[in-house]
């Protein structure tokens, strides 16, 4: 059931251009025939701004998030290739979107198996609709956050293989979405922050906001300082 919310819920939020969340009508294309005319545009304005609103904020945020992570390491070195790594972020389409921006050189999504299974259907969709190639969609690969060296081992594997741009300098984000909840430990906002400064992370912003999911905020390593 809560799959099924989800899916309508991200078109549904990204459906309107006035939305800060608008991505152009991708999460749209993702979805099979039947899903699109519950979620059409012309009828989701109908829809009450419940659940689909707090997931709007949390998408709007990380989108702007991201994106602002990315012109501060630009304006370092323009040549900096970039890689996202999206932990846990379900039926998010923010690695495509930000792949077609030209944003980003490589994206992974990792979630659990049956998170992976049902987005490579959605991507095979959308790459029918787009015409789109292997190399605009992200990488997807099967990860459960409560298995700490398993998760390890395949970020280990992803940061350390070669590339196809060579020595060049990369700049990977690791992006953490609505995954706290799902956690076999309860988050603690405090420790969080406590944790991250003994593992030499600096909190750059800290935004609360309504839902289960409600912590939202961003982080760099303290041997990077951003450029604001």
């Amino acid at each position: 059931m809560s799959r099924n919310l989800k899916t309508i819920d991200l078109p549904t939020q990204v459906s309107h251009s006035s939305s800060p969340a608008f991505d152009g009508g991708l999460t749209y294309d993702l979805l099979p025939p039947l899903t699109r005319r519950l979620v059409h545009p012309r009828l989701a304005r109908f829809y009450p701004r419940l659940h689909h609103a707090n997931i709007e904020i949390r998408t709007a945020f990380l989108d702007q998030s991201v994106e602002k992570i990315i012109r501060s390491k630009n304006k370092i070195n323009a040549d900096t290739k970039i890689r996202l790594i999206s932990l846990g972020g379900g039926y998010d389409g923010r690695s495509i979107k930000l792949k077609q921006k030209g944003l980003i050189d490589e994206a992974y999504d990792l979630d659990l198996a049956d998170v992976v299974y049902a987005k490579q259907k959605l991507f095979e969709r959308l790459a029918k609709r787009r015409s789109l190639a292997i190399g605009d969609l992200p990488q997807l690969k099967t990860i459960d956050l409560n298995k700490i060296e398993e998760v390890r081992h395949i970020l280990t594997n992803i940061l350390t293989a070669p590339t196809i741009h060579g020595n060049e300098d990369w700049h990977t984000i690791f992006l953490f979405e609505g995954v706290m909840i799902y956690l076999d430990e309860e988050g603690d906002p405090v420790m969080a922050v406590t944790e991250l400064a003994n593992n030499e992370w600096t909190l750059d912003e800290w935004c609360p906001k309504p839902g289960l999911a409600r912590h939202m905020g961003s982080a760099h390593l303290t041997t990077f300082e951003p450029q604001r």
